[in-house]
C-alpha cells in the first residue's frame, strides 16, 4: 500500500507523526515489547489531517490497557496481533474516524465503553473466543449496521448498543440469559430482533426508542421484564409471548402478567382508539401506556389500586379520564404531557398525587383535589396553562416546589390550613394571579414562591410567618405594599433589588405602638379643635 511505513516501538513519539505530511498512511509497528512506549502511542494520533491505518500484527502484546487509544482521531483502522487476549475499558473510546478493526481469535474480553462514540465504525467481526463484552461497548457507534454476537456471551450488558442509529441486523446467540438496561436503546433502524430462547431478564429501556421495531416475541423463560423496556417504540403494534411462558401473557397484543392482575405494556402503534383494561387488573405498570398517541379513550376498572410512574404520560389524544375509587396513589408523571386532557376525576380514595403527575396537561382547566389527599408532589401541575382556579384542601400536609409554576391562567387560589410552609417556586410565573390569602399556620415562604406573578397586587401575610426567602416577590410589578409581621425575617432580595421594590415592605405595628399612635392621634384631634375654637 502507498505510504506504508515501518516503525520500531522505541522510535514512537509525537514528532514522528507531527512530521508526516497530510494524507493516509499505513504504520506497521514492530520491535520488542515496551509497555510504556506502547501506551503512549494513542496520544500521538491526534492530527486532523492524518489518516492512520495501524498494523500491530507483528507486535506481540496480550492486553490493551485502559484508554490506550482514547480520542485518537487520526486512527481510521487497526489490526490487532493474535496475541491479544483482553481489551480493557475505554481503549478506542472517541476514535471518531475509526472505521475498521481486525481482531484475531484468542481475544476473550472487551472492557466497558471500549468503542463508545466511534461514530465511523462500520465493520467489526467478533471472534467466537470472546466470553465477555462490557457495558456501553458500542455506545454511539452510529455507522454500525450489522453485528454477530459470539456464542459464549451470556449477557448483553447495560448500554451495549445504545444509540447505534443505523444498526439493522443483529444476531444474538442462545447463550444470552440477560438483556441489560438500555442495551438496544435508540437503535432507530432496528425493525426486528429475535430474543434468544434462554433469556430470563429484559432490563429497563432495553429496546426503548427503537422507533422502527414492529413486533416483539417474548420467549418462554423470560421471568423479569423491567418497566419501560419498550418505551418510545413508536412502530410497535404487537407484543407476543410464548404459550409456555409462566410469568407473562399477551392479550390481543398487550402484555400482562400471566394472571392478568397487572398490565405491563401496551404497544404504542396499536391502532385502536379506545381500550378497556380488564377488571381483573389491580395495577398499571410504570410506563404501561407511555406515548400511545393513538389512544383517545381509556377505561380503568374499579379493581385498579395503583397507577404507576408515567403510566399514561405523553398520551396526547386522551381528553378525559376517570380514576376509580380503588386508587390510593397517582404515580410520578402518571399523566404528564397529556396535552388533550381537559378534565379528570380524582376520587376520595387518593392519598397522594405524585411528582409531575399532571405536568404539561395544557388543556386541563378544572380539577378538584379531594379532602383525602395528604401530599402533592413537586411540579404536579406544572405548565397546566388552562387551569384557572385551585383549592388545596386542609387535608394536604405537604406540597412540593414548583407545583403550579407556569399556570398562566391561574387567578384564584385557596390554600388549606394543613400546609406549614409555601414551597419554592410554587406559583412562579402565574401571570394572572392577582390576590392570594395565606392561612395562619404558615411559618415560611420559600424562594421564588410568587416570582413573576405580574398581576399580584394584594397579599396578606399572617403573623405566623417568620421567614420570607430570597426572590419570593421578585417581578411582582403591581404589588404596592406588603405588611409583614413584626418578627418576620426577610432574606436577600425577596422583593427585588430596586429602591422602589424595597419601599413595598412595611412592618405591622406592635400593640404598644398602636396605643401610642392612637394617643397621638387623639391629642392631635383635641389640639386642632382648641385652635379652631370648637371646645
Amino acid at each position: 500500500m502507498k505510504n506504508t511505513r515501518v516503525i520500531d516501538i522505541e522510535d514512537v513519539n509525537k514528532n514522528y507523526f507531527h512530521n508526516l505530511s497530510s494524507g493516509e498512511y499505513t504504520i506497521k509497528v514492530v520491535g520488542s515489547r515496551n509497555k510504556e512506549k506502547f501506551n503512549k502511542l494513542g496520544r500521538y494520533l491526534v492530527f486532523h489531517d492524518l489518516k492512520i491505518n495501524l498494523d500491530l500484527s507483528d507486535y506481540k502484546i496480550d492486553v490493551l490497557d485502559n484508554g490506550v487509544f482514547i480520542n485518537a482521531i487520526s486512527l481510521v483502522s487497526i489490526t490487532l496481533p493474535d496475541s491479544v487476549i483482553e481489551i480493557k475499558d475505554k481503549v478506542f473510546r472517541g476514535c471518531l474516524n475509526l472505521t475498521t478493526i481486525n481482531i484475531f481469535p484468542g481475544l476473550t474480553k472487551i472492557g466497558n465503553t471500549t468503542f463508545k462514540d466511534c461514530e465511523s465504525l462500520s465493520n467489526i467481526i467478533l471472534p467466537e473466543s470472546i466470553q465477555e463484552i462490557g457495558s456501553g461497548v458500542f455506545y454511539g457507534c452510529k455507522s454500525l449496521k450489522k453485528i454477530i454476537v459470539p456464542n459464549n456471551i451470556t449477557e448483553i450488558k447495560d448500554d451495549t448498543f445504545y444509540a447505534c442509529e443505523n444498526l439493522e441486523n443483529i444476531i444474538l446467540p442462545n447463550s444470552i440469559k440477560k438483556i441489560g438496561y438500555a442495551a438496544f436503546c435508540c437503535c432507530s433502524k432496528l425493525e426486528n430482533i429475535r430474543i434468544p430462547k434462554n433469556v430470563r431478564v429484559i432490563g429497563s429501556y432495553a429496546f426503548g426508542g427503537c422507533e422502527n421495531l414492529i413486533s416483539i416475541n417474548i420467549p418462554k423463560k423470560v421471568s423479569i421484564i423491567e418497566p419501560s423496556a419498550f418505551v418510545f417504540c413508536e412502530s410497535l403494534s404487537i407484543i407476543n409471548t410464548s404459550e409456555a411462558n409462566k410469568k407473562y401473557i399477551s392479550l390481543e397484543g398487550v402484555l400482562y402478567l400471566k394472571d392478568i392482575t397487572r398490565i405491563i405494556a401496551y404497544p404504542c402503534n396499536k391502532l385502536e382508539e379506545s381500550y378497556s383494561i380488564p377488571n381483573t387488573v389491580t395495577g398499571i405498570e410504570d410506563y404501561a401506556f407511555f406515548g400511545c398517541e393513538k389512544l383517545k379513550n381509556i377505561t380503568i376498572p374499579e379493581s385498579v389500586q395503583d397507577i404507576g410512574v408515567s403510566a399514561f404520560a405523553d398520551c396526547k389524544k386522551i381528553s378525559n379520564i376517570t380514576i376509580p375509587e380503588s386508587v390510593q396513589q397517582i404515580g410520578e408523571s402518571a399523566f404528564e404531557d397529556c396535552e388533550s386532557l381537559s378534565s379528570i376525576t380524582i376520587p376520595e380514595s387518593v392519598l397522594q398525587i405524585g411528582v409531575s403527575a399532571f405536568a404539561g396537561c395544557k388543556k386541563l382547566s378544572n380539577i378538584t383535589i379531594p379532602e383525602s389527599v395528604q401530599q402533592i408532589g413537586v411540579s404536579a401541575f406544572k405548565g397546566c396553562e388552562s387551569l384557572s382556579s385551585i383549592i388545596i384542601p386542609d387535608s394536604v400536609e405537604r406540597i412540593g416546589g414548583e407545583t403550579f409554576i407556569g399556570c398562566k391562567r391561574l387567578s384564584n387560589v385557596i390554600l388549606g390550613k394543613g400546609i406549614k410552609k409555601i414551597p419554592s417556586g410554587i406559583f412562579n410565573s402565574c401571570e394572572n394571579l392577582s390576590s392570594i390569602s395565606i392561612p395562619y399556620g404558615i411559618t415560611r415562604i420559600c424562594e421564588d414562591a410568587f416570582k413573576d406573578c405580574k398581576k399580584l397586587d394584594t397579599i396578606t401575610i399572617p403573623k405566623s410567618v417568620s421567614i420570607i426567602e430570597s426572590g419570593v416577590f421578585v417581578g411582582c410589578d403591581k404589588l404596592k405594599e406588603v405588611i409583614l409581621p413584626k418578627k418576620c425575617y426577610v432574606y436577600g432580595v425577596a422583593f427585588g433589588a430596586r429602591e422602589k421594590d424595597r419601599k413595598i415592605i412595611k412592618y405591622e405595628k406592635s400593640k404598644l405602638e398602636r396605643l401610642v399612635q392612637k394617643s397621638i392621634t387623639n391629642i392631635s384631634r383635641i389640639f386642632r379643635r382648641k385652635i379652631h375654637g370648637k371646645i
